[in-house]
């Protein structure tokens, strides 16, 4: 599992403000909303994660549309 850091340094989702989680699958690390508002878009990271780190993936989701993000 993934620096307890990058736990306490994501964005809530963009889509819904639900809070967001690092999830494992098949040994690979991604971002996913928790989907607790239930969320209709249901974001997640997980195709970034055959080419990037957790930190990258990371500053990924939290990129916002305004620039802000790592």
């Amino acid at each position: 599992m993934s620096d307890p850091y990058w736990k306490e340094h994501l964005k809530p989702c963009p889509f819904c403000g639900a809070t967001a989680r690092i999830e494992t699958f098949m040994n690979r690390e991604f971002v996913a909303c928790d989907h607790k508002k239930n969320c209709l878009i249901k974001p997640d990271t997980f195709d970034l994660t055959y080419d990037y780190s957790i930190r990258k993936i990371v500053n990924a989701w939290n990129r916002r549309k305004d620039g802000d993000g790592e």
